[in-house]
């Protein structure tokens, strides 16, 4: 079920309590890159909402969390999927540039398949089999980089963009009271009753003496 806000975006939901929760601790400045938990949280949210609906990020947030933490988490998240859409359109471009690469080599070999069937035909060697192989591996290869590969980057990309747009805004939420531990009353068991009264009951007892003994007898 999707929940929606005020301006039609789908809402993701996320409770982050301080701003070091969602910061990669290898980041000194707190402003370039996110953790990876919080990034594949953002990411499997995404995915389940509709391709044509814009999403929207509500995070919940301690009391103190201040003005400053607010403008470090939303810059951290801007820079982070900025740098990873980048990173998308690289990938996307080295995935095109390999797809024809193979289909080019797929195209050579096919081409050049006659003349080694030719050359091969009154021998035992498997050249012409291979060449076969060959070509339909460079085919199939290019073939699935160019549609499956590519689709899938595209998708990926549009998701971070997504996220990259949405509009965050913070809610913030009241620590639980908690009773301290010292003023909760402690109360005995049966067994710790037991244990005590024995405990008393040793400490009362005298310790075994001859002279006593000899005192009985008379």
């Amino acid at each position: 079920e999707l929940r929606y806000n005020d301006n039609g975006d789908v809402l993701i939901e996320c409770k982050i309590g301080k701003a070091e929760n969602i910061f990669n601790k290898y980041d000194l400045a707190k402003e370039r890159t996110i953790t990876d938990e919080f990034e594949k949280y953002l990411l499997d949210e995404v995915e389940i909402v509709p391709m044509d609906e814009n999403v929207a990020i509500k995070m919940y947030v301690d009391e103190n969390f201040t003005e400053e933490n607010e403008k470090q988490v939303k810059r951290a998240i801007k820079n982070h999927f900025s740098f990873n859409i980048t990173k998308d359109s690289v990938k996307m471009k080295s995935n095109d540039i390999w797809a024809i690469v193979f289909f080019i080599l797929g195209l050579a070999v096919l081409a050049v398949s006659p003349l080694i069937y030719q050359w091969c035909e009154n021998t035992y060697l498997p050249f012409y089999e291979c060449c076969l192989i060959l070509v339909w591996f460079f085919i199939y290869e290019g073939g699935y980089m160019a549609f499956f590969d590519r689709n899938d980057i595209r998708e990926h990309r549009y998701n971070m963009l997504r996220l990259y747009n949405a509009e965050i805004t913070f809610a913030r939420i009241q620590a639980p009271n908690l009773t301290p531990l010292s003023t909760m009353p402690q109360l005995s068991t049966p067994d710790d009753a037991l244990a005590n009264k024995v405990v008393k009951k040793a400490k009362t007892k005298q310790p075994f003496s001859l002279f006593e003994r000899f005192k009985r007898k008379k």
